[in-house]
Order: C-alpha cells, then structure tokens, then sequence
C-alpha cells in the first residue's frame, strides 16, 4: 500500500517546479510597455515620454546594490556616448538612497536621464519576471532589442545601440 504513496509523493515533487516555473515565467514584452512610476525630482515618469527616436535602456536597481553601483558608475564613466539615448534608472523601493546614488554618479545635469521609483513593485507585472539588476534596451520606436540580467558593460550597451542604427 505504500507504494502508491511513495510513487504520488514523487509524482508531486517532479511536478511543483513545473508549475511554479511556468508561472513564473512571464513573456518580455515586444515593446515598451504602459507604466507611470513616481518620479525622483519630478511627479512622474511614464511611457509617452519615450520612443520618439530615441532609443531607450531601463535600469531596474537597487541603489545599495554593488552590481547596480558597478553598473552606474560604467555608464558615468561613458556618458557622452549615450548622448541621444534616454537612460531610465528604475528602483525597486522607496528609499533615501536613491538621491544620493544619481548625485554621486550623475551629478552632470542631463535631459536624457531619469530616475523612477516603483513603490507598488509593479515592474514584474508590467516587463516581465526580473531580478535587481536588469537593463531592457528599446529602440527608438520601442521595440525590445536585449535583456540582460545582472550588470552590463557600457560598451557593450553601446555597441548594441550602433548595430541597430546602422
């Protein structure tokens, strides 16, 4: 009689990442998806405001996070390559960290920056399953070009955003 038993404990050990996996999964979207998240220095920072053939790379960070720093402080160092690029840096929380992380490694007035705060932790619903860090690449139409989980290079952003206006 324990057979069955064993064979069903089984059974449902195989199957609960299965199903946990597949709903957690969520489809990235094709294109820049409809959002207004609260804004850092401004009301609010919301879709409309992008795509008007400018490409765009969101930044979904923690500012006390050392791979989000690392990754700040590549696009700092390279920022007058990303002129004509709208750079969205998305935190996960409210927190007092975010004004000083932009002051330490945005400083420079920029009207191609914006910071955002997703106080309702609404990006998963809206982009798509994603962990602190996670940078999308938009075209200038809002197309999703690339998702990286985790830091990436500034030249290699860059390198993306040349092959693709070419």
């Amino acid at each position: 009689m324990r057979q069955p038993q064993i064979f069903f404990g089984y059974f449902l050990l195989g199957i609960f990442p299965l199903v946990f996996n597949v709903n957690a999964q969520k489809k990235l979207p094709d294109s820049l998806p409809d959002f207004n998240f609260p804004g850092v220095g401004v009301d609010s920072v919301k879709n409309s405001f992008f795509g008007k053939g400018r490409p765009l790379i969101v930044f979904y960070f923690d500012p006390t996070c050392s791979h989000c720093e690392k990754q700040a402080q590549w696009i700092s160092e390279s920022i007058e390559g990303f002129e004509g690029v709208d750079l969205l840096w998305l935190a996960w929380e409210i927190n007092d960290a975010i004004p000083v992380f932009k002051e330490h490694y945005f400083s420079q007035a920029s009207d191609n920056l914006y910071f955002a705060i997703d106080p309702n932790y609404s990006f998963d619903g809206i982009f798509g399953f994603s962990e602190i860090p996670t940078v999308f690449i938009f075209d200038g139409k809002n197309n999703l070009m690339r998702k990286f989980k985790g830091e990436i290079k500034a030249e290699r952003l860059l390198k993306i955003l040349n092959r693709n206006s070419q």
